[in-house]
């Protein structure tokens, strides 16, 4: 099923099943699915200014395209091999 939505700049692409991480300052789209059924290995982040919000890649992707998952955040403190 496919939402459209007047609120906030349009999604980078045309998707569904992807997840989002909301953060107190931002939101962060990782995967989807396109209309053709293509499972996305980007991830996005809502970057706003006084101007407006747009969608911008980030770095590094994901390794397999997603969909229909489910994402977190891991503190760097938690990823320290020391």
């Amino acid at each position: 099923m496919y939402f459209l939505s007047s609120i906030g700049p349009a999604l980078p692409n045309a998707m569904d099943s992807a997840f989002m991480i909301s953060l107190p300052t931002t939101v962060i789209l990782s995967g989807g699915r396109d209309l053709d059924s293509y499972y996305y290995t980007q991830l996005y982040q809502l970057v706003c200014t006084p101007i407006g919000c747009a969608w911008e890649e980030m770095e590094p992707t994901l390794t397999h395209g997603r969909r229909d998952h489910i994402s977190t955040l891991v503190p760097n403190l938690l990823l320290s091999c020391n």
